[in-house]
């Protein structure tokens, strides 16, 4: 048996160690309400993320002022300074690209590259030409669209900075820099869970061919959604998960897309990339219609009287009053498989809220 004086200092530092736990344990749980609280959250978002990725969107929203501070009024555009609509689906996008046509023709902006409208054809999941466009609008990627405008502006697309070779040598390098980007842009935000079930009803079930529809989301229990929402593809295949993340971040790879995680050793790298991405465009919300009108009239003024509420295209031709409502802790799974969207969509808010700010 050990000593009695060893036994004490055992049981001292034993009582020194528990205190430390319970004081480093009730640290981290205030910081991290006082952070979901600050990032405004809700319960079923702040049980989805750690304290590290909180944190990660805290300070995309703390600049988001200082960042729309800096948005002027954008110009009409033209081929060294295009237009881009990044359209995110199921968000209202697809009557903001006859909003966009329409205004084409009224401004006389002849190069405009919207699928599905003349004369172009309908093909909603193609990369644009490899020809100077000054307008896109479709499904596009902020990666793939920035190097096709690097292939096609050269230098303009470029930064030159001067270096020097180990013997002494001044050469000059190229540095890629996304903040180079377009003359303007504009995405299309909706509410994580209700565009992840929108996507599933219209892509999964409504708009497959008999035999190979899947269950409407109101069908699915948690266990379903877990099971199918990772590995469930549409006939463009494409995922339902992650939509921002696939518009505005910079791969193509859609399974890479379609599973990204916060388990992903990228998880943080990528969100900071895609945010930084969304920073540089205009935010519309449709189900904030008529603010979403004030900050385009404001921040994209050639695009003349917006009305975004008065269309609605696409929209679900399902019969079932209760398609949209969900099984219990569905709503939670969604969430977990799209995790990077959600943080990126509480970004775009921030974002929203000061482009509306500057516009009213």
């Amino acid at each position: 048996m050990l000593p009695f004086s060893t036994r004490s200092g055992l049981g001292f530092t034993l009582v020194i160690l528990l205190f430390f736990t319970i004081f480093q344990y009730t640290f981290e749980k205030n910081m991290y309400l006082s952070v979901a609280e600050t990032a405004s959250l809700s319960p079923a978002t702040d049980r989805t993320f750690d304290i590290d990725h909180l944190l990660l969107l805290q300070n995309w929203q703390k600049k988001s002022q200082s960042i729309v501070d800096k948005m002027e009024p954008f110009s009409k555009p033209h081929e060294n300074s295009p237009f881009v609509f990044f359209h995110n689906r199921k968000c209202g996008g697809t009557s903001i690209r006859k909003i966009i046509f329409e205004a084409c023709k009224k401004a006389n902006i002849s190069k405009c590259w919207i699928p599905c409208y003349e004369p172009k054809k309908c093909v909603p999941y193609s990369l644009p030409p490899l020809l100077n466009q000054e307008v896109y609008a479709s499904h596009l990627n902020y990666g793939a669209l920035m190097h096709t405008m690097r292939e096609n502006k050269i230098p303009t697309y470029s930064k030159f900075v001067n270096n020097s070779l180990d013997n002494g040598e001044l050469i000059k390098i190229n540095l890629l820099d996304d903040d180079d980007g377009f003359g303007s842009c504009i995405t299309n935000l909706r509410s994580t869970v209700s565009r992840v079930v929108s996507c599933w009803n219209f892509r999964m079930r409504q708009n497959r061919a008999a035999g190979f529809r899947l269950p409407q989301a109101n069908e699915l229990s948690a266990l379903d959604w877990a099971n199918l929402l990772p590995k469930s593809y549409s006939d463009y295949s494409e995922g339902c998960n992650n939509e921002i993340f696939r518009t505005m971040g910079s791969s193509i790879d859609e399974t890479y897309i379609n599973t990204m995680t916060t388990y992903h050793p990228s998880f943080s790298y990528e969100f900071n990339k895609t945010a930084k991405h969304l920073s540089k465009c205009i935010i519309i919300m449709n189900e904030r219609c008529e603010d979403s009108n004030k900050i385009l009239s404001h921040f994209i003024p050639w695009l003349g009287k917006v009305d975004i509420c008065s269309e609605k295209i696409n929209s679900s031709t399902l019969k079932a009053k209760d398609k949209t409502s969900l099984a219990a802790n569905a709503s939670q799974v969604i969430l977990e498989n799209n995790q990077i969207d959600e943080l990126l969509y509480q970004f775009g808010q921030s974002l929203f809220e000061q482009q509306l700010k500057a516009a009213t």
